[in-house]
């Protein structure tokens, strides 16, 4: 099959653009792709994957980790008598979360290459674009907000909008984050703008994202393992410690299930970039150098 591709990054170009959206490039080259449809994306192939990267740099993706939640532990013990104190964390980790999150893709693809994954190097290239982030993230937030709030707003209008706001919040939560999974990858790797990146997302995620929703189920399950046992562990043996600090302290469960979900995140990309762009890891690579 012939298809248009950018010599500089190797990413397919439809019929009707103009440009590369990945590098804006405006040399094009006919290529015949032999291998179209041969590229499968499932929940064990991410997976396995991510599993395997993660354990060849624990350190570096641990580290990465520890960035996001060590303002997050420090959050929830300052603002300890705030009645709406963990949502206002909370909400300080999962924006944390997504600006890290373009240090875990600059890892994660430096691994793929061969090369090992650097804390530091990583950790520079990827928060270069701070504010793309931020801003692409800011329809998630404000919809995880609203999720979180029903209890905090109970003591104010003294009314339970558990119903009417939590249950169908929580669905659009999830249906946005399967749909916009990719968003910061695709701010990092392609330099594409807020809109650009979620619209990126759209198209990336589209025909996968009952995959991808299983896939945050099963996130989702390890952080709740992870966050079981090191409550039971915590108040168990040092029950003495006052509770909020025990609540601090078992965040430190969910630095290995988010640095876990940090590399998965970036596979996903990957593996998405590889089925509908049909491109090599050293091809897309090269939009870094």
């Amino acid at each position: 099959m012939l298809v248009k591709k950018c010599p500089k990054c190797g990413y397919v170009i439809g019929d009707s653009d103009s440009s590369c959206l990945s590098c804006r490039s405006e040399n094009f080259e006919p290529v015949i792709c032999n291998d179209a449809g041969t590229y499968n994306f499932s929940v064990g192939t991410i997976l396995s994957r991510s599993f395997s990267i993660l354990f060849k740099h624990p350190f570096v993706f641990t580290g990465l980790s520890i960035l996001v939640y060590t303002p997050v532990i420090i959050t929830t013990i300052l603002l300890r008598d705030l009645a709406a104190g963990e949502l206002i964390t909370s909400t300080v980790g999962l924006i944390l979360g997504f600006i890290i999150q373009g240090a875990f893709t600059c890892a994660v693809y430096e691994v793929l290459r061969g090369n090992p994954a650097r804390f530091g190097e990583s950790l520079l290239r990827g928060t270069t674009r701070i504010m793309p982030v931020i801003l692409a993230a800011l329809p998630i937030t404000v919809v995880f907000v609203i999720v979180g709030s029903p209890d905090y707003l109970e003591t104010i209008i003294g009314v339970n909008l558990t119903f009417v706001v939590v249950l169908p919040g929580l669905l659009i939560l999830i249906w946005l984050l399967c749909k916009w999974a990719t968003l910061v990858p695709a701010i990092v790797v392609e330099h594409l703008g807020p809109m650009e990146s979620l619209n990126r997302s759209s198209e990336l995620t589209k025909g996968y994202r009952w995959k991808i929703f299983a896939i945050l189920i099963l996130q989702i399950v390890t952080f709740t393992f992870f966050s079981y046992i090191f409550s039971f562990v915590f108040r168990a043996f040092i029950s003495e410690f006052d509770p909020v600090f025990l609540v601090a302290l078992e965040r430190l469960s969910e630095i290995i299930p988010n640095a876990f979900g940090g590399v998965m995140t970036a596979v996903i990309y990957f593996e998405l970039r590889k089925v509908k762009d049909r491109i090599s890891i050293d091809s897309l690579s090269r939009v870094f150098d």
